[in-house]
């Protein structure tokens, strides 16, 4: 597993090219010192992914539990690790680590916030480390392995690149129980941190509860009992009084902003009737309107056909009647004889 010597140089430029940087020096020792680093030299790591990227890409594949990827090719792994620092979630926490390998003249003795977020995920965190000060800067053997830094944020002893089966020398255990043997289950130790955390907030959740219960029950209550329990209750246990009395303001707020909703919801109802009736009454205009019309444009083509009736029959009657022509009288075209004298 992890990347080969011959496949090293081919993913340190892939790197280099994809994530913008010049192929210097300095960059490339950077490299080197933060292969030492994070994977422990060429067989740790997944294949082609020597600082466990978990980005996906084609013909990858998953590596362990939490999905650190095998690239097909060095290539492909020293693009994936650019696209991570330039790309990803983190791009701001990554800048200046980016900016440094842009530079062509980053230095392992320099702390970079994007190398203490890449180690541990936060900036805040015990764990990680924020530069590669004191490992070698040249190329990997064959067989090469980190020889340990210690984070100088995280306490004395604090290491986190190891070979392997080797043992910190300190935990991130504050408070630490040390238990003797005992029978089969042998002996050691119980980190007590998360034993205090979980009893701190189960004890919490235990107090939230029965204030919460007894505020719920008092709040708003007119039963005299009840209020005499809810006095009692807050007295017995510490901090449930003021939360008696934020509860029942809180409730007194809600109730008021209810009743408030209420009023607006009755409001707007009231509104929507008063305009549902508004457009009733138009549509009933309407209606009435287009009915007038109806009836009018009834009597025009009423009127219309009478009319036309009227004119039919007279035309009827002149048809009807019959054809007379003019007679001339026979006398009234002879003529006078002359007088005789």
């Amino acid at each position: 597993m992890g990347i080969s010597a011959a496949a090293w140089p081919a993913w340190k430029k892939s790197f280099l090219a994809a994530i913008g940087a010049p192929d210097t020096a300095a960059n490339e020792g950077f490299l080197n010192a933060w292969l030492r680093k994070e994977s422990g030299g060429y067989s740790g790591g997944a294949v082609n992914n020597p600082f466990n990227t978990t980005l996906y890409k084609p013909g990858s594949s998953i590596f362990n539990s939490v999905k650190v990827r095998n690239y097909p090719s060095p290539e492909v792994g020293g693009q994936a690790t650019a696209q991570t620092l330039t790309q990803g979630p983190y791009v701001k926490q990554y800048a200046d680590l980016v900016a440094g390998f842009r530079s062509g003249n980053i230095s392992t003795s320099q702390n970079f916030v994007g190398l203490k977020v890449w180690s541990s995920g936060n900036v805040n965190s015990k764990k990680g480390y924020w530069n590669l000060s004191g490992i070698s800067t040249t190329t990997p053997g064959t067989n090469s392995k980190a020889t340990g830094t210690q984070d100088s944020t995280a306490g004395t002893g604090s290491l986190y690149v190891q070979e392997p089966g080797a043992t910190p020398s300190t935990t991130d255990c504050y408070w630490k129980l040390s238990l003797p043997s005992i029978g089969p289950l042998g002996g050691g130790g119980i980190c007590m941190d998360n034993v205090i955390w979980t009893v701190m907030i189960l004890s919490g959740g235990v107090l939230a509860v029965a204030g919460l219960t007894l505020v719920a029950v008092g709040v708003g209550s007119k039963n005299k009992l009840i209020n005499n329990a809810t006095q009692a209750g807050a007295a017995f246990i510490p901090g449930v009084g003021l939360a008696s009395q934020a509860g029942r303001a809180v409730a007194r707020t809600k109730i008021a902003q209810q009743e408030a909703d209420t009023r607006s919801q009755r409001t707007a109802l009231s509104a929507q009737r008063v305009e549902a009736g508004q457009r009733s009454e138009a549509a009933e205009n309407l209606r009435a309107q287009q009915a007038a019309e109806r009836i009018d444009l009834a009597r025009r083509q009423e009127a219309r056909r009478a009319m036309v009736d009227a004119t039919a029959a007279i035309r009827a009657r002149k048809a009807s009647r019959p054809k007379s022509g003019k007679t001339v009288s026979a006398t009234s075209t002879s003529k006078t004889p002359a007088k005789v004298t």
